[in-house]
């Protein structure tokens, strides 16, 4: 018997979003997706047959959940065990984050009771219509969400210095904790947790989170791409090149080092750096001479973008059938990997991508150039390939520039609020908004239309930068 399945994974923002860490972030991504994969691999061996609609299979970032048309004879028993399949691989995951099954066993409920999973399996009948049918899974789905139970598990202690939920369980080995904690907690070695750091099972799993392959993932922080363009620049051309700078606190170097208000005794102290305090005025001195004449920036940004109306598209009367639906995949699945590729450094990084929607951290020095080829090959690799359909995606972007020290979880934030203050300012939406947050505290905020006629509205907001840079500098010269 043929179904429609659908399965789902969540919460997505608060598990992604809960960070301090760009590490934190992109984990958390990297975590559903890899289930979503496990998933749909194991939807694949417990059922005849099995074809995937939604998203794409070669999607290499996947979203929360998955729509596929499957043919088998206990469709209950297919989803339950999919289900706990799934459950044991986040536990599974944990384990061999933390090395200790028994830990992991004793308080799995705060893994349990984070991710929730759920599934729909309806009859599929060829003859009827699919935008019926697959308006009414969404529906179920949407049903059983709303009416879904919780439990509750009171705890006592210290809370988890990333989420704030749970209680605080894994801790560096360098720390000193109260007596009364010492049978509740996990002591680990890893220079990813910081003296003083405590993490529930969630945000442990996330922070030292590798991949399919066991291997560490290498993250930059919010320095580190602050500083991608005059760090890429002078190991080019400099004098003085940066890696000889670098090389002065061998295999213990922070990005925040390329700023000269890290450079003192109290920063070293905090974060790690004692054995080098002897050592300041001869680091003083190369710092001169490798940054004499540039220094990096102390801003970057983030760009979060969102696919406008996708419901209604994916629901369109004219188009929605299972070949439209799989169409669309495939291009969102073209331009999610596009996107994946190309925003590296020294442009920026990608946290995820899905194709229709799209987080990254960018440099500001290509911040314009960034969001317009975003824009550009959206419409080359999407819109180009739906004329079939008559139909034309777009998308509404919030984007915020901070200093590199703004707590990133207030960062996010922002950006989220102001993807939404962009897709509220007009019918059509299609827009962007760009919110400035100032070490200062101040926050300026713009919206405008991702085009004007033709002509993309960055392209004016370029000239106009640039235009200020000329005046500022022709300013300084006549001083």
């Amino acid at each position: 018997m043929k179904y429609l399945f659908l399965f789902t994974i969540t919460p997505v923002q608060s598990f992604i979003a809960q960070a301090r860490k760009i590490q934190d972030l992109f984990a958390g991504s990297q975590l559903l997706s890899e289930m979503i994969d496990f998933a749909i691999e194991q939807t694949k061996i417990k059922t005849a047959h099995f074809e995937l609609i939604f998203p794409h299979i070669n999607t290499e970032t996947k979203p929360n959940r998955f729509l596929a048309l499957i043919d088998g004879e206990n469709i209950s028993k297919i989803g339950q065990e999919i289900q706990q399949f799934v459950e044991d691989k986040y536990l599974t995951i944990a384990e061999d984050i933390i090395k200790d099954a028994d830990f992991i066993e004793k308080y799995k409920y705060q893994l349990s009771n984070h991710l929730k999973i759920f599934w729909i399996a309806n009859e599929f009948v060829d003859n009827k219509s699919y935008l019926m049918q697959y308006q009414q899974i969404e529906n179920l789905l949407g049903g059983i969400k709303n009416l879904r139970t919780f439990e509750q598990y009171p705890e006592k202690g210290r809370k988890c210095s990333l989420c704030g939920e749970n209680n605080a369980l894994v801790f560096s080995n360098s720390y000193k904790l109260p007596k009364i904690w010492q049978r509740e907690i996990k002591l680990i070695n890893n220079i990813n947790l910081n003296s003083g750091e405590g993490l529930c099972l969630v945000c442990a799993t996330k922070r030292f989170y590798r991949n399919e392959n066991n291997k560490k993932i290498s993250v930059p922080s919010t320095a580190a791409i602050a500083s991608y363009n005059i760090i890429e620049e002078l190991e080019k051309n400099g004098m003085w090149h940066p890696s000889n700078f670098k090389a002065l606190f061998d295999k213990n170097f922070d990005e925040q080092l390329y700023y000269d208000e890290n450079l003192n005794s109290m920063y070293f102290e905090k974060n790690g750096f004692n054995e080098y305090i002897d050592n300041l005025p001869n680091i003083l001195e190369n710092y001169k001479k490798v940054f004499s004449e540039k220094k990096p920036s102390s801003y970057y940004a983030i760009v979060l973008f969102d696919a406008d109306n996708m419901g209604e598209k994916l629901t369109n009367e004219k188009n929605c059938s299972k070949e439209y639906h799989q169409k669309l995949s495939t291009l969102l699945k073209d331009y999610a990997n596009w996107a994946k590729g190309y925003l590296q450094k020294p442009f920026g990084y990608t946290i995820y991508t899905g194709g229709d929607d799209f987080l990254g951290f960018v440099n500001l020095s290509y911040l314009f150039i960034v969001l317009k080829e975003l824009r550009i090959k959206f419409d080359e690799l999407i819109n180009e390939n739906l004329s079939e359909y008559n139909l034309n995606l777009t998308f509404s972007s919030g984007i915020v520039i901070a200093h590199y020290k703004h707590p990133l979880a207030d960062v996010l934030q922002w950006a989220r609020q102001s993807e939404k203050k962009a897709k509220n300012e007009q019918i059509n939406k299609d827009c962007f908004c760009i919110s400035v947050l100032k070490h200062s505290g101040e926050v300026v905020q713009a919206v405008y239309p991702n085009k004007i006629d033709e002509y993309f509205s960055i392209d004016y907001l370029k000239i106009t930068y640039n235009c200020f840079l000329f005046r500022t500098k022709l300013s300084s010269y006549k001083n």
